[in-house]
Parts: C-alpha cells; structure tokens; sequence
C-alpha cells in the first residue's frame, strides 16, 4: 500500500505542479490580474494540495505520525498568515504571496524527507521570518526617503562586506559566515546575502535620480568596490549575481546595446583572473569539465548530484525511494537534485518555470508602477531572484561551475531564505503603494440618483517627469490640501488642467463652452469648486503640483464617494478606480476617462 501511494504521489505531484504553472501563465493574460480573487483561491488550494500529498506520502513511507502532525500545524500557521496578509493588505499582489508559499511547501516537503530535524528549524525560521514581513509593507509606506539616500546603501554594504573579510569564518574555502553573540548564543550569518537588497536598492536610487554619465560611473565605482571585497573572500558565486544584477540595471536604465557585451566581457575577465589566482577555482573547473576523472574525490559531489538527476528518470523514484543523502550538502547547494531523484525530471523542469514565470511576473510589476525608482528596484529583484535560480541549478547539473549558491525558497539556509522572503516582502509593499484603493474602498459608499444622467472624467497635469520621484522620495504630502479648495499661487496660476465632462445638451455653441472657460480664470477657487467640483492636489503655493478638475452636468457638489487622496495621487490607475466603482454598483454606467 504505501509503495502504490509513493508511486501514484509521483504522478500527483507533477500534475498539480504543471496546473499551478499553467495559472502562473493565464495570469499574463488577465488585464487587471487584482481582479481575480476566485482565480488566486484556487492557486492556494493547489499549494495546500501539494503539501498534503507531500506529507501524506511522508506519513505513509515511514509510518512515522509525526509527519501527520507536523503537516497539521504547518498548514494551520500558513492558512493563518496567509488571512492576516490579506486583512491587512487586500491589495497585495496574491499571485506573488501565492508561488511564495508554493516554493516553501516544496522546500518543507523535500527538507522533511531528507532530515525531519532540518524541516523543523527551516519551518521555524520560516515562520518569524514571515510575521516580520506582514510589518514591512506598512514600515516602507511610512517612509518616505528610500529614494533619497543612495550612499547609505552603497556604505552598509561595504562595511557589511569588509567586516566579513577582516573577522569572517572560513566555510569550505570561502570567507562567508559572520558571528555575532546574542543573549549568550553565537549568531552565524551570511552577511552578503543581504547585501544583495542593499546593492539593489543602492542602484535603483541612484539611477532614478537625473542621469548623468558621473552617476554610471559612481555606481560602477562602488559595485567593483563590493565585487572585490567577494573576490578576496572567494565568494564568487555571489560576485557573479552582483555582476550581472548590476549590468542588467544599467542596461535597463540605459537601454544602450552595448552594456550587455560589455558585461559579458567583463565578466570573462574576472573569471580568468580567479582561474589564475584561486587554487580551489582551478579546481571546480576541472570537475566540471570532467567530474568522473577524481570521481572519489573532487568528483564526488557533482558526479552524485549528476547520478541522482538521472536515476530519478522522468517520474522520480518516489519520496524515501532514492538516496540524496549521498550528495554531500544536499539540502544546500544540491537540493535540486534529491528534487530531480525522487520526484523526476518533468517536475524539476517545471520548478524551473514556475522560478521563470515569478521572476517575470516581477518584470511586469516594475513596467506597471510609475516611480522610476520603483522600476528599477523591482527589475533589480527580478534579475537578482533569477541569476541565483540559474547559477544553482545550473551548477547542480553540470552547466556551469559549482559555485555554492542556494535555491530560493527551497533550499536550507537561514541567510539566504531571510534575504529571500524581505525581498518578496518589499515586493509586495511597492505593490501595495502603488496599486493601493484603500481609500475609495473604506470611503462610506452612497448611492447616487439620477445616475444615467452622471459622466465623469479627469486628468493629470504631469508636465515634470521628477514630480514622481520627488512624491517617492517624500517631499510632497497628499492630504495637505484643503477640502473646500486652495488658495493658489501666482506661480501656478493659469496652469490648471481642466477636463470637461459631456454636456446634456448636445446642440450647446462651442463659443459659449470657450467663453465659460476663459471666464473661469477670473473666478475665484470656492466659486470654481461649487460650480464643477474641483479637486486640487496643490500642496504648496510655492510649488507646481498636479492640479485635477472634473465636471458633472448638474451637479453642483463634489460626490462624496470620490476620495481626494485618490484622485491626487500620481500613481492612479482609472482602470481599477473604475471596476472599484462597478464591483460596489455606485453607478452602472460610471466611468473616469483620461482626455
């Protein structure tokens, strides 16, 4: 019986991965993909069943209840965070929390299956690291100088960086680890792991501001800075992810197609350098280029990881029926391959599309949002998410050198997994912040009459492409304006934006439309408010900002379900004001429209 559930599981598992990667794909197509709720449900029960046949399996192979247990509690903790994340923040990117907690329940399942001691403390982590990241997007919100301060970054992570290299602990031929004592205890961490968020945020601040051939070269200043400090710790592989994170930003800030040759060129050359002058380099290279040669020694590892992925053929053994214990650091560097052993080729091939399809749907976060520095640190974590995902799979199997890089997500390792879940975190608070209707959605709701007869419209004056990044960068406030109007300055004066509804009657002269305009500028701001329902979002006489006027055929006040925050904010989508406004059935035929 459990032999004929361990083989069925096998099946069951790639199905239902190749279903969750199917949706991770049907959501490229949905035009408002916050729209879906039902859709995001789905993919969660997906994640749940997973885990269950995980465990079950578990359960039956070893005859162990504590598996039983264990599966109970985990899902109860998940379910848990998962309520909370949405309560908090309904608006957060589901699909993202939801291929979070697919990865993690892999990594349970697997961990659990080669060491049940190793799930339990990659669980416990997981956990607090989890309920520290239900603060984060509220903290980012609240502070408005992440934009301002790219040298804080560029410092914190070359203090981080040299202190490891000047006090470090050597790791199997690297200088990784820093220890710190807490409460009496030895606190060992890897401190360029989180460097990785540091260099990101380092250089999506100092490319959104004004870009100047001095700011390329300060960035690449710094980052040969950081790249070196990894060189003389031999942290190659997370020099490589440095690197290459670092050229695509520039390229995507750029758009020059000489970037990237110029990155591969410079990566060439600092390969040949560690060739040159690092013996345990030399080595690796030698092993991947013939694993079998030192097959008892140098060979040992990767020729065992190489076994296990073809051992596993296309179904995998079934959990408990390899032996991925024999790699050694397999719930490290190599847990990809006890993957590939026992749950099979196709299932690995789709774990790596659903890492694809993340590191994706990420990209098309940092195309939607309006801060130029949220694009770029978004596109950084993309790039940073999929570098790693590529360099451990691909040292696993043979591609490229070993370099001993962890699996996101999936593989043991506090370091790695913290910097992991606070970069989706971060994630999910730029989502938040910029694709956030809190306010509309709490604004007490009534019903309108007469509602055929209401059409609506406005538009942003957005003449200056820094107004955005200032906003980010803190220096405008949105709820400093008045409701019942502003008292504007002559600086701004004549520089409003106005858009106009349609009007009932049709056959009106466009003289007296033209007339009535102009006769607006000699209007005083109350008269204006009271005659069209403008909204400002002026918070400063003495600076320009986006001003909003909209117009209604016959009515004289502004609706109390339209929210001034809102309508101020430089970062509104009308697409989603609008089917915020259908879903709560305020006006059938509503519609904001951008002229």
């Amino acid at each position: 019986m459990a032999s004929f559930i361990s083989e069925t599981s096998n099946y069951l598992f790639v199905w239902i991965i190749l279903a969750y990667v199917i949706s991770n794909i049907i959501v490229f197509f949905f035009k408002n993909p916050e729209d879906h709720k039902h859709f995001y449900a789905f993919q969660f029960i997906i994640a749940i069943l997973f885990h269950a046949v995980g465990y079950i399996t578990l359960f039956m192979r070893s005859e162990d209840i504590k598996y039983f247990f264990f599966f109970a509690f985990q899902e109860i903790i998940i379910i848990a965070i998962m309520a909370i994340y949405l309560t908090l923040y309904p608006s957060i990117s589901r699909l993202l929390l939801n291929n979070m907690i697919f990865f993690l329940d892999i990594s349970f399942v697997i961990l659990g299956r080669l060491a049940f001691k190793n799930a339990l403390r990659q669980f416990i982590f997981t956990i607090v690291l989890l309920i520290v990241s239900l603060f984060i997007p509220f903290v980012y919100q609240k502070i408005k100088f992440w934009r301002s301060i790219p040298y804080a970054y560029c410092a914190l992570g070359i203090i981080s960086l040299a202190s490891v290299w000047l006090t470090g602990t050597v790791t199997h031929g690297s200088k990784l680890i820093l220890t710190l004592k807490l409460f009496g205890n030895n606190f060992r961490f890897q401190p360029s792991e989180f460097v990785k968020l540091s260099m990101i945020f380092f250089m999506a601040a100092l490319f959104s501001q004004k870009k100047n051939k001095l700011r390329f070269l300060l960035g690449g200043l710094f980052m040969l800075v950081h790249v070196m400090l990894l060189v003389l710790e031999k942290d190659l592989g997370s020099a490589g992810i440095y690197l290459i994170t670092f050229f695509f930003m520039v390229f995507c800030a750029t758009a020059s197609p000489f970037i990237l040759p110029a990155g591969a060129a410079v990566g060439a050359g600092g390969f040949a350098f560690a060739y040159k002058e690092f013996a345990h380099v030399r080595i690796r290279v030698k092993t991947w280029l013939n694993p079998f040669e030192d097959v008892e020694n140098t060979g040992w590892q990767l020729s065992q990881s190489l076994f296990a992925i073809g051992t596993g053929g296309w179904f995998g053994m079934g959990l408990f029926q390899g032996y991925p214990k024999s790699i050694p650091y397999v719930e490290e560097d190599f847990i990809f391959s006890a993957i590939g052993e026992e749950m099979g080729v196709l299932f690995s091939v789709l774990l790596i599309a659903l890492y694809l399809f993340t590191a994706l749907h990420i990209i098309r976060y940092s195309y939607r949002v309006k801060s130029t520095f949220h694009q770029y640190l978004l596109f950084g974590f993309a790039i940073c998410f999929a570098v790693q995902v590529f360099i451990t799979i691909g040292g696993g199997t043979r591609l490229i050198p070993l370099t001993g890089v962890t699996l996101p997500l999936i593989s043991m390792g506090g370091s790695s997994l913290s910097t992991t879940i606070l970069m989706f975190s971060v994630i999910q608070a730029i989502y938040v912040k910029e694709f956030n209707y809190k306010n509309l959605s709490k604004e007490k709701v009534h019903r309108i009459e007469d509602r055929e007869d209401e059409e609506w419209s406005f538009e942003e004056d957005d003449d200056d492409e820094d107004e955005d990044e200032d906003y980010e960068a803190g220096e405008y406030e949105e709820d400093e304006y008045e409701e019942d109007g502003y008292e504007e300055s002559e600086e701004n004066a004549g520089k409003e934006s106005v858009v106009e509804g349609n009007e009932d009657e049709e056959n009106k002269d466009e003289n007296d439309e033209d007339d009535e305009d102009e006769s607006d500028e000699d209007e005083s701001e109350e008269d204006i408010y009271k005659k069209y329902g403008v909204i400002t979002g002026n918070t400063d006489p003495g600076e320009a900002k986006p001003v909003w006027k909209m117009r209604s055929t016959g009515r004289i006040n502004k609706p109390e379900f339209v929210d001034d925050e809102l309508l101020s904010s430089p970062t509104v989508d009308l697409s989603v004001v609008n089917e915020e406004v259908k879903k709560r059935e305020m006006i059938e035929d509503f519609n904001f429209e951008e002229i």
